[in-house]
């Protein structure tokens, strides 16, 4: 008779939190998080969940999309 156990595994990853005037949702470690700028802006803002679960600074840029005259 063969019993199997189920074993959580724990994941590490950084925690939601705001940053750069952006949420940013819990992430697993060693991913990239990004998120596209907010309407009238261009661009794309990231942040980086090193392998021990510490968030990176937000890096990125979002520029003022003008409109045609």
């Amino acid at each position: 008779l063969l019993l199997l156990t189920h074993i959580p595994v724990s994941v590490t990853q950084c925690p939601e939190e705001d940053a750069g005037g952006y949420h940013w949702n819990s992430t697993d470690a060693g991913d990239t998080a990004t998120h596209t700028c907010a309407e009238g802006f261009s661009g794309s803002l990231n942040r980086v969940c090193s392998a021990e679960g510490q968030w990176g600074e937000v890096s990125g840029e979002c520029s003022i999309e003008f409109g045609v005259c």
